[in-house]
């Protein structure tokens, strides 16, 4: 499955929708797990990182990292792997992602 732009700019405005709404547990669940399901519903041959057009999505799923040793952290680290074995831009946007994500949580700790 390719790209369903309808229903990544739903899933983008649903996570913007829990950025304005902090203490809304319910937004902040399904804005998580609408972004989990969307990844998850792409096709083998997309590529993830290539481009910043699933940057919130992967934002937004990377909270996975918090509960260690679930089999949702397992399966999303998988899916990261392959997506970093495709191309350089890959890697390469990763780590600028990466980078901006740790540089947002500086100082919240």
């Amino acid at each position: 499955m390719s790209i369903d732009e309808a229903g990544l700019l739903r899933v983008q405005e649903l996570i913007e929708e829990s950025y304005k709404n902090l203490e809304d547990t319910s937004i902040q669940q399904k804005a998580f797990q609408e972004s989990l399901k969307y990844l998850g519903g792409l096709g083998e041959d997309e590529h993830w990182f290539c481009t910043n057009k699933l940057d919130a999505l992967i934002k937004e799923s990377l909270q996975l990292f918090m509960f260690s040793k679930s089999d949702a952290l397992l399966w999303l680290k998988t899916k990261i792997r392959v997506q970093l074995g495709r191309c350089y831009s890959c890697i390469k946007h990763y780590h600028i992602l990466k980078d901006e994500i740790e540089t947002s949580y500086e100082g919240h700790e």
